[in-house]
């Protein structure tokens, strides 16, 4: 959250399967949550986070995405 750029932070948990979890980040520009993402990859090498990271059973995705409207009226 004090990265430059950050805008809001959600935590989901799938409706089917309860141990399925999604972290979904928002940032102002691609270039800030880029950044963002080369300093959590660096944050997650210290030996502090181990055992956390080590909690995790597996890490699906973790890139960025940009959002598409899939319902836009076309005239």
């Amino acid at each position: 959250m004090s990265f430059d750029g950050f805008i809001s932070y959600d935590f989901l948990q799938c409706c089917r399967d309860s141990l399925f979890f999604m972290g979904l980040v928002l940032w102002n520009t691609l270039e800030n949550a880029e950044n963002a993402t080369k300093k959590v990859k660096e944050i997650q090498k210290e030996d502090r986070l181990k055992g956390y990271l080590e909690s995790f059973e597996k890490v699906d995705i973790f890139d960025n995405f940009k959002p598409i409207n899939l319902w836009k009226k076309t005239d």
